[in-house]
This record gives C-alpha cells, sequence and structure tokens, in this order.
C-alpha cells in the first residue's frame, strides 16, 4: 500500500499551486475604475465645498443678527435721551450745567406771542425735513443691503 492510501479517506489532498498569473487587467476595466474614483472625489469635494459655504453663510447670519441687535439698543438709548431732552427740567440742566446760560431774573422774563402764520411755516419745514430724513435712511439702509 502506498502512503496515500494508507492515510485514507481522512487524508486532503492539498490543490496545486500554479504559477499562472490571474487575469490580466483590462484596459477598459481600469479606466472604469479611475472613472469611478474621479467622480467619486469630484463629488467628495462638492460636497465638503457645499459644507463650508453653508457654515460661512451661517457665520454670516449670526454676525448680521448681532449687528441689528447692537443697532435696536443703539437706537433704543437714543431716544431715551431724546425722550429725556424733551422734558423741560433736563432741558433747563442742559442750559445752565454745560452751556454756562444762566437763570434770567423773574423780572426780565416775558411773554413772546408768534405768529400762527409763522408757526405753520416753520411746522411745514419741520414736516418736510423729517420726510427727508426718513427717504435718506431708507435709502442708506438699501444701499448697505445691496452692498454699496
Amino acid at each position: 500500500m502506498s502512503r496515500r492510501e494508507s492515510r485514507g479517506s481522512s487524508a486532503r489532498v492539498r490543490p496545486r499551486r500554479t504559477s499562472e498569473p490571474s487575469a490580466p487587467l483590462r484596459v477598459g476595466g481600469l479606466l472604469a475604475i479611475l472613472g469611478a474614483g474621479a467622480a467619486c472625489t469630484a463629488l467628495g469635494v462638492l460636497v465638503v465645498g457645499t459644507r463650508f459655504e453653508a457654515r460661512d453663510l451661517e457665520i454670516e447670519a449670526r454676525r448680521m443678527q448681532e449687528m441689528t441687535r447692537e443697532r435696536r439698543d443703539g437706537i433704543r438709548q437714543l431716544e431715551t435721551t431724546i425722550s429725556q431732552m424733551k422734558r423741560g427740567e433736563a432741558l433747563r440742566e442742559a442750559a445752565l450745567g454745560p452751556l454756562g446760560m444762566v437763570e434770567p431774573a423773574s423780572v426780565a422774563m416775558e411773554v413772546l406771542e408768534v405768529n400762527p402764520d409763522r408757526v405753520e411755516a416753520f411746522g411745514m419745514a419741520s414736516r418736510r425735513a423729517r420726510q427727508r430724513l426718513v427717504i435718506e435712511r431708507v435709502d442708506r439702509e438699501t444701499w448697505k443691503e445691496e452692498g454699496f
């Protein structure tokens, strides 16, 4: 009996190794792999670019919101200052303090009567000036929004 037969059915037969190379890669297959790689790379670049752009837009939106908040606060402070200045006592204090005016004697005070036509003329001029200021403010805000 030969050695193989003596081992019986429990022996495994080892496959012979061949020195033949595996199937060669064809040019079409190589081009398909390169094309798929290029497409995946382009898609990856597009996704990354889009994410960076979205993040930049988020940052810009936050910055604009912060600027808006600061401007609203500034407007509120100005409105508060204006309302305080409209009070008679605040005007008196401002005139006597920083402006260096003096309080007149009570005998020197008189009542001044103004012609109603003059009052109306000054009121009309004041309304026109206010309208021009509002138009200029709207124009300025429009220019800023458009990036001028």
